[in-house]
């Protein structure tokens, strides 16, 4: 008969508690393992309402002050000391630390930081303070626990081992081979895998030179591994893989926000916080080319649509448009048409045309995008004014959203040319300028249709090889950009910055809302975008005080 004194085991069963009934000597120890993974756990939750504990490192730094606390101490009174000390530490009081040696405030008092924490700087949150306080009195109260540690990792093995043998998703409980599986399994502990040609051969069967070259190779292949883990190199390597897959999750996390959490549905409020950030828009080489044109009533933004033109390969589109408003002098001088509300009559440079209605022209121009993979459109220009023009009247339609589900992004051509074009080559970057210098050809300019395919040509001939992700724009550009403005002003971030931000549409929301999940989260998102620390840092210290 056997009489145990002492038992290791996690706190996840009542499985002592049943033990003691027999044995009322009984002594329970905590498994470090487990205990570690708990403490772990409870971290994790309380960076869900602080995000001080957000950052990985800052979770870990803690986490391995309770285990120095725990694991330095041989008596109860030893563990109990440890553990006040842990508190006032990571709060920046170190009166009671000179008598340990993981902490070296007492070695350089004036240029002492603490190597885990944000900035190297102690954690202020009185409220964090006081949870942490709570989270150290639990484990001060079972001190006689946790004075020996033990390890369970024998016994994880071991169960891992049978499971394989005789898997939970197969009832082998239920049948005579149960026994005979359990056996191999410790076995298997016992010997390793060479195991197996010996029972062969107490069977009177043949070990099998297969089956035994298989099993040494095993073996063999168990030690190195064995051996290889115990290293110190092996160890750094996979604390480093660790805490590079973490630091990938808690960017996604940032962009994306929570995507598992307990009762995460009842917590998200979409009308807070935007759920997604952009991705940035990148070409791949498979979109459509939708060159693009309008003529309006006037010269602002404010104006009516006259004409609207889209061209994508051998795909044209083309409508004329019933204006709301009367078309201004200037506009019709320059366009050629004109429109009598008395007659529903309108003319182009006095030829008659058949106009049609805003509401009739803009579906019929989102239904030819639709048959177009993922369009791009581009245009000279439409940045400053075609863009802002259809926007407006798209969300007067209630057709926006339909638009932007269908369009990737835009291109404005005037922008691309005064990129790659030297302005000593050209007069000016109009359009009708450079198809004349590059293309050698005069069309009917201002005449929407004549516009996108003369900038077709243009493109194809001259642009097309310049192109790329630089070019292209969100469709939400101009609403990002006037987000920024006020903070521009403030000189909490720099015009160029904003623009590039706006270029992929990120608003200034977009910002406070990474900053809201993660207080590294503007600096997760800004390093994507190449914008500098100085920014991050001064938009961090905004939106801590706002």
């Amino acid at each position: 008969m056997f009489f145990y004194l002492v038992i290791h085991a996690d706190n996840d069963s009542a499985t002592t508690s049943k033990l003691k009934v027999d044995f009322e000597d009984l002594e329970k120890r905590d498994d470090q393992n487990h205990m570690k993974k708990g403490l772990s756990k409870s971290l994790h939750q309380m960076s869900i309402k602080y995000k001080e504990l957000k950052q990985d490192d800052t979770r870990e730094y803690i986490l391995r002050c309770f285990m120095y606390a725990i694991t330095g101490g041989t008596t109860e009174d030893d563990i109990k000391v440890s553990l006040d000390r842990i508190v006032p530490h990571i709060f920046g009081n170190h009166d009671s630390c000179r008598e340990v040696t993981w902490c070296k405030y007492e070695e350089d008092p004036l240029n002492f930081k603490y190597r885990s924490l944000p900035g190297g700087n102690p954690l202020t949150n009185e409220s964090l303070k006081e949870e942490l306080l709570v989270l150290v009195s639990k484990y001060t109260s079972r001190s006689n626990a946790i004075a020996e540690l033990g390890s369970t990792q024998a016994n994880e093995s071991f169960n891992q081992m049978a499971s394989s043998k005789a898997p939970k998703s197969r009832h082998y409980g239920g049948s005579c081979s149960l026994k005979n599986r359990l056996s191999a399994a410790v076995l298997q502990k016992n010997e390793g895998y060479s195991y197996l040609p010996k029972v062969n051969e107490a069977s009177n069967l043949s070990p099998g030179d297969f089956t035994t070259s298989l099993t040494s190779k095993m073996d063999a292949k168990r030690k190195k591994r064995k051996q290889t883990s115990s290293k110190k190199e092996f160890k750094k390597r996979r604390i480093s893989l660790k805490k590079k897959k973490n630091l990938n999750e808690r960017k996604s996390s940032v962009k994306e926000g929570p995507t598992y959490e307990t009762q995460l549905e009842m917590n998200i409020d979409d009308t807070v916080n935007p759920p997604h950030i952009p991705q940035q828009i990148i070409i791949s080489g498979s979109e459509s080319r939708v060159f693009f044109d309008l003529e309006t009533t006037g010269l602002g933004r404010n104006s009516g649509i006259t004409q609207i033109a889209a061209k994508s390969g051998d795909n044209v589109f083309q409508r004329y448009v019933i204006p709301m408003v009367d078309i201004q002098i200037e506009a019709s001088r320059v366009t050629g048409i004109t429109y009598s509300q008395s007659t529903n009559i309108m003319y182009v440079h006095g030829e008659k045309v058949e106009p049609v209605s805003l509401h009739k022209a803009m579906l019929d121009f989102l239904e030819f995008l639709s048959i177009l993979e993922k369009p791009i459109l581009i245009g000279h220009n439409i940045c400053n004014f075609d863009i802002p023009i259809l926007v407006r009247k798209l969300k007067e339609l209630n057709l926006y959203i339909t638009y932007c589900k269908l369009v990737k992004g835009f291109v404005d051509t005037l922008k691309l040319a005064r990129r790659v074009i030297n302005k000593d080559e050209v007069v000016n970057f109009k359009q009708q300028t450079l198809v004349e210098k590059f293309l050698n050809i005069s069309y009917s300019a201002h005449n929407a249709i004549e516009d996108v395919k003369s900038l077709q040509s243009l493109f194809d001939v001259k642009l097309s090889s310049f192109f790329n992700n630089v070019d292209v724009y969100s469709l939400m550009y101009h609403t990002c950009v006037e987000s920024y403005t006020e903070f521009i002003k403030k000189k909490i971030i720099t015009k160029p910055a904003s623009v590039l931000l706006a270029r992929h549409g990120v608003s200034f929301e977009h910002v406070k809302t990474v900053h809201s999940r993660d207080k590294k989260g503007v600096k997760f998102l800004f390093e994507e975008y190449q914008i500098s620390q100085k920014i991050v840092n001064a938009i961090n210290t905004f939106l801590d005080e706002e």
